[in-house]
């Protein structure tokens, strides 16, 4: 004799009345995901290191869901584009699934900056407004500990970052002088 079975209250698969007592109605792959969903979605770090002209390797850390955020802001453009294959939109894409996974999998990530800059500029962005941090060797800072300052020599022009010591932790080139 088989048990009495009923519907699930969510996608309409058969459940055994047992099953859905237990769960409030819904099947087991309902229950997961309800249950995996109402897990908080607790912050994944991101870091990448940006390139200086300081010489020192600044890493750029930030929460892979504001980073994934921030892509999402961007203009990636219509996908039916005829520029939708461009090396830019698919690196974009490819940054954004390797965030998509950071999170699901719940794993801290190494990111690499891209060709164009984009995620570079992201993680500054980031930076300015106190959202990531930057860390110098063993040393980690947030935007409102350090100083920033234009700077400008024969061999071209920017802005850069000192500690409270006056020691320069990023400089950042806009303009070459020739």
């Amino acid at each position: 004799m088989s048990e009495p079975k009923t519907s699930c209250i969510k996608c309409s698969a058969q459940i055994l009345e047992a099953t859905a007592l237990r769960t409030g109605g819904l099947c087991m792959p309902c229950e997961t995901r309800r249950l995996r969903d109402a897990e908080p979605q607790l912050p994944v770090t991101i870091s990448c290191e940006i390139g200086s002209c300081a010489r020192v390797g600044a890493v750029f850390s930030a929460s892979a869901q504001d980073v994934l955020r921030r892509f999402g802001e961007s203009q990636l453009g219509d996908p039916t584009d005829a520029d939708s294959m461009h090396p830019h939109r698919l690196e974009l894409e490819a940054q954004t699934a390797l965030l998509g996974y950071a999170i699901q999998s719940r794993r801290e990530l190494w990111l690499h900056d891209d060709h164009w800059g984009h995620t570079s500029g992201l993680l500054l962005n980031m930076f300015e407004q106190n959202e990531a941090t930057m860390r110098v060797g063993n040393r980690s800072f947030m935007r409102s500990a350090v100083f920033r300052e234009e700077w400008a020599d024969c061999y071209g022009s920017g802005w850069l970052y000192r500690d409270p010591d006056g020691n320069i932790l990023y400089k950042h080139l806009l303009l070459w002088i020739n």
